[in-house]
C-alpha cells in the first residue's frame, strides 16, 4: 500500500516537475498534438516581393460580417507581408498536397520565393492563391493583435470559393492524413464579397 502511494505521488511530483522545467509551452504543444486541423497555406505580397507559410492556426469567427481568424509567427517574411499590405490569401490544401504543406513549412526556405514553379491565380486583393486547392479565400485585415510568438489576424473574406468534390488534407500528431465525409459532392461554390 505505501509502494503504491508512494508511485502515485511520483507520478504526480513529476507532472508537477514537468511543468515547471519545460514550461508551458511544451507541455501545450504535447497536448496540442491530439488535436487535428485543416492545413493551409496563408500568403501575402507587397511591392514585388512574395512569401507563403503552412499554416494549421487559422478558424472561421464570423458569417456576418464573413470574417477569420489566423495566427501568423511573427517576423516571418509571410506575417510582414501581410501587414504591409493589408491582405492576405488563404489556400486550404487537398489530400493530395503534403509536399505543398511541407514545402511552405521549412524553414530552410523562409528567404526564398515558395512560390517558384507553382500555378496561382488571385481574386479581389491580388493575394496569390494555390491552384488545385480544396478551397481558398481572399481577405482583407480588418485587425491585429500581438500575442506572444505570433500575431493574430482577424480578416474579413473579400472572394473565395471551393472544390465541388475531394478531401482536404488533415494535420495530426505530427503526420498528415485525410478524411471523406459520406454523401455526394455538392456543387462548387462560389463568393463574391461587397467590394468587388
Amino acid at each position: 500500500m505505501i509502494g503504491l502511494r508512494f508511485r502515485h505521488a511520483s507520478t504526480i511530483l513529476y507532472f508537477i516537475l514537468r511543468w515547471q522545467v519545460t514550461g508551458t509551452g511544451e507541455l501545450l504543444r504535447d497536448i496540442m498534438r491530439h488535436w487535428s486541423s485543416g492545413v493551409s497555406v496563408v500568403s501575402a505580397s507587397h511591392q514585388g516581393q512574395r512569401q507563403g507559410m503552412t499554416v494549421s492556426s487559422f478558424t472561421s469567427l464570423s458569417l456576418s460580417p464573413p470574417l477569420i481568424l489566423i495566427a501568423l509567427a511573427r517576423g516571418k517574411q509571410t506575417e510582414v507581408l501581410a501587414m504591409q499590405s493589408g491582405c492576405l490569401g488563404v489556400s486550404i490544401l487537398e489530400a493530395d498536397q503534403q509536399s505543398l504543406a511541407a514545402r511552405f513549412a521549412d524553414p530552410a526556405s523562409e528567404g526564398l520565393d515558395r512560390f517558384a514553379g507553382l500555378e496561382t491565380f488571385t481574386l479581389a486583393t491580388g493575394s496569390l492563391l494555390l491552384t488545385g486547392c480544396f478551397a481558398w479565400l481572399d481577405c482583407r485585415i480588418e485587425e491585429t493583435y500581438q500575442a506572444g510568438t505570433h500575431r493574430l489576424i482577424l480578416a474579413r473574406l473579400a472572394d473565395g470559393g471551393s472544390q465541388s468534390a475531394g478531401r482536404p488534407l488533415i494535420y495530426f500528431d505530427q503526420s498528415y492524413g485525410s478524411f471523406s465525409a459520406g454523401g455526394e459532392p455538392t456543387s462548387p461554390k462560389r463568393y463574391k464579397g461587397p467590394d468587388r
